[in-house]
């Protein structure tokens, strides 16, 4: 392991895998000094692959668990356990060229950079070439102004290979905040505009990342989402219908506690804010989203999320949102206490 990037984990979470894993793993061989699988109770042959390749190379560790507790848990369960300072996610398809962790480790050796990313090539699940991805707001992510960091993550992120970057551990984990028991599908997202909040991400040019899109081609767009985020809440009721609309409700919400904070540190504070408030409403639409969020979708883990965020989201309205919509979010708030009351008494 002479070019492995010292100090450093990867972790990979994986569930069914098989098509994928041996040449992920391969890729990742000689990259850093641990690197830490966890498997989400793979039933494909998956967990032979694994277990082969922990017993043939030493920085390989593999854990199993008896039961799919959720795509998130299996990410947060390789941060927790990872020994190193330096910490990177490799999906459980996706590639690594040559030295890409030691390439990116540099670059947190040698500058303020707390998280140090590629530009990303797409593959599709049979490794041809899809398209190449370019962060060109790059720049706007080393500003040494929290608020232009954060705002650019709101304003621009649409491909979350940055997800996939090298980390200083400590700052990953500050903030991921309370994303271990409260997850919501696309806290990728928020994760990163926390981690712009706290730091400089820098791109480095001369590596890439490459990601493969399993499955993504399946003709039934609402069956594939449906199947995704049933991975993702392993523990929902199989009743329980997920539409890919329905994602930026969370991302919006956890985008408006970051904002608030990184208010602090704008220029103007009221253009700011009404930049955020305006980029919001027009990437994701969020009143006709959260209509139907209570409508179509609600579960007890919804009300969970939306109570666990209630008192903080209700602060950030009255300076983030107009009083029209201040208004409708309260009303979400006792919509959701009421629909959670009723789905108990059914229970009953």
């Amino acid at each position: 392991m002479k070019n492995a990037a010292s100090r450093t984990t990867i972790g990979i979470p994986v569930y069914n895998e098989i098509r994928f894993i041996e040449r992920t793993l391969r890729s990742s061989l000689g990259q850093a000094d641990e690197i830490l699988i966890s498997d989400n109770a793979s039933t494909d042959g998956t967990s032979e692959i694994c277990k082969k390749f922990a017993e043939n190379h030493s920085e390989i560790k593999y854990i199993r668990h008896n039961e799919n507790k959720g795509a998130w848990f299996n990410f947060a369960y390789t941060l927790e356990n990872s020994e190193n300072d330096y910490f990177m996610w490799l999906g459980g398809h996706d590639l690594l060229p040559l030295n890409h962790v030691e390439k990116l480790k540099n670059i947190l050796d040698t500058t303020d950079a707390v998280c140090a990313y590629s530009n990303a090539v797409h593959l599709t699940e049979d490794y041809v070439f899809k398209y190449f991805y370019e962060y060109g707001y790059a720049g706007e992510l080393l500003s040494d102004n929290p608020a232009e960091r954060v705002f650019s993550i709101i304003k621009n992120l649409v491909d979350c290979t940055v997800f996939h970057g090298l980390y200083k551990k400590s700052i990953l984990i500050k903030s991921m905040g309370d994303a271990y028991n409260d997850t919501y599908f696309g806290s990728d997202h928020g994760i990163l505009g926390e981690v712009a909040y706290n730091g400089k991400m820098q791109l480095c040019h001369n590596t890439i990342y490459y990601r493969t899109s399993p499955r993504q081609d399946e003709n039934d767009t609402l069956r594939y989402w449906s199947r995704v985020l049933h991975s993702v809440y392993a523990s929902q009721d199989n009743e329980m219908l997920y539409r890919p609309e329905n994602i930026p409700i969370g991302i919006c919400f956890t985008h408006l506690q970051t904002a608030e904070k990184a208010s602090s540190c704008a220029i103007d504070k009221g253009r700011y804010i009404d930049s955020v408030k305006y980029t919001l409403s027009m990437r994701f639409g969020y009143n006709d989203l959260i209509n139907k969020y209570i409508e179509e979708n609600f579960n007890i883990k919804s009300v969970h999320r939306i109570k666990s965020i209630s008192t903080k989201i209700k602060d950030i309205a009255k300076i983030l949102l107009p009083e029209s919509f201040y208004n409708f979010v309260k009303n979400i708030f006792h919509t959701a206490c009421c629909l959670l009351q009723e789905k108990k008494n059914n229970m009953r």
